[in-house]
């Protein structure tokens, strides 16, 4: 809770809004390369947007070696997220499963290729922090605004939590981001009303519409669908009893899809979030309580950056034949094939 507090500034009010320009330009340097009348996943070039707005916003890296460097370090560790069966390695007490085994497989143990992940990108972060605390000054990226935040006492942040704090901001933003934009791109191709709808409020300057579309996205497609909760103290629940230690795992996706909370919960209907402000026991795509997303505001205003230009700038369609599945990519729900599309046009 204190780091957390330490944070928040850097994702609210002001602060936040002045990243708008990068994102508009992570987005629209994407839109540049992607190729005319040949399909291509849709998903890679948004997980090179949202790549590309953490190493610029949260990290602050904009020069060439420096930002090539720390990329490639970075995506050596996004990488592991994509591999689910790493999870079964760890049992339920955090401990690692098979140890004995793993200490005979030495260098070819598939934990010890991650350890060794690990490591190269903590060398790589603990290197930026003591760049950028030698070089000082005053930037408008995140961890410039943690290496000067102070708690109640007086206390800056160690090295050691700020590389956990920067890793865990880039594990979270990044997949999570690129898979939420990937499915409302998705949705807003199967429903050209929807589509032609957004692009006449933003030719006439209102994002209300936007902002309610990337919310029924958000509804209908939660990109992790369950949070956990380790209950302190003995709690009722729909009139059961839990002890204390238990782990309960409210379901994101079946709660936005309750025909008992939501009118026709499978449409994709952005009209619903029109004037509405919904329940956060309803609604819940970045969790809830005092642990709920501390990235909600950043996601959404980049989500909505990214969208505009997309909708503004391009001609898309589905690839011949494609049915769109829902496939497991670590603990998030993606879209299978990573949504196969073609440019049929763009604007300059």
């Amino acid at each position: 809770m204190k780091e957390r507090r330490l944070m928040m500034p850097s994702f609210h009010g002001e602060r936040m809004q002045a990243y708008g320009s990068v994102m508009k330009e992570a987005a629209d340097r994407s839109i540049d390369r992607w190729p005319l009348a040949t399909s291509f996943p849709l998903h890679h070039e948004m997980q090179e947007v949202t790549l590309d707005v953490i190493v610029r916003t949260v990290f602050g890296v904009t020069d060439g070696a420096h930002k090539d460097e720390l990329r490639e370090a970075l995506v050596s560790l996004l990488a592991f997220g994509e591999q689910p069966g790493l999870l079964l390695l760890i049992g339920p007490d955090g401990r690692l499963r098979w140890q004995a085994l793993h200490d005979r497989l030495g260098k070819w143990s598939p934990w010890d290729g991650f350890k060794r992940t690990i490591r190269a990108v903590d060398e790589r972060l603990v290197s930026e922090i003591q760049r950028r605390r030698a070089q000082g000054g005053d930037q408008d990226d995140v961890l410039s605004m943690l290496l000067a935040a102070r708690d109640e006492e007086g206390r800056s942040m160690s090295d050691n939590e700020l590389v956990d704090e920067m890793k865990t901001l880039l594990v979270a933003g990044h997949e999570t981001t690129a898979t939420a934009l990937t499915w409302t791109v998705l949705e807003l191709l199967q429903n050209p009303e929807v589509l032609r709808r957004l692009r006449a409020e933003l030719a006439i300057g209102s994002d209300e519409y936007l902002d309610a579309v990337v919310k029924e996205s958000l509804r209908l497609h939660p990109i992790v669908p369950m949070v956990g909760r380790r209950l302190q103290a003995e709690a009722t629940v729909g009139g059961r009893v839990y002890p204390k230690g238990t782990v309960l795992a409210p379901s994101i996706y079946l709660t936005q899809r309750n025909p008992d909370v939501w009118a026709e919960p499978q449409r994709f209907d952005p009209s619903r979030f029109i004037g509405a402000k919904p329940n956060p026991y309803e609604f819940l795509p970045f969790g809830g309580g005092v642990r709920r997303c501390i990235g909600l505001a950043f996601a959404l205003f980049e989500m909505k950056q990214v969208l505009r230009q997309i909708a503004v700038r391009t001609e898309l369609r589905l690839a011949a034949g494609y049915r769109p599945k829902v496939v497991r990519r670590g603990i998030t729900f993606a879209v299978s094939r990573g949504l196969p599309v073609l440019l049929e046009s763009r604007t300059a």
